[in-house]
């Protein structure tokens, strides 16, 4: 249980509008975490694909 002293019933104006930053901020790390992560996927899966597609292509003899 709160001690008495400790609790508090309402936020000040200050307080809501730090609460609010720090939401935004958490919000805004969770975007820029996702993005990156399906970046980096999307790299991973390209460099696989091009990877895969250099093992099957057929060697071109050169004539040069």
């Amino acid at each position: 249980k709160m001690p008495e002293d400790l609790k508090v019933e309402a936020l000040t104006e200050s307080q809501w509008r730090d609460l609010k930053g720090l939401k935004n901020w958490i919000y805004r790390q969770r975007v820029k975490h996702r993005k990156e992560q399906a970046r980096g996927e999307r790299r991973e899966a390209k460099e696989e694909a091009e990877a895969k597609e250099l093992e099957t292509r057929p060697v071109q003899p050169s004539f040069f």
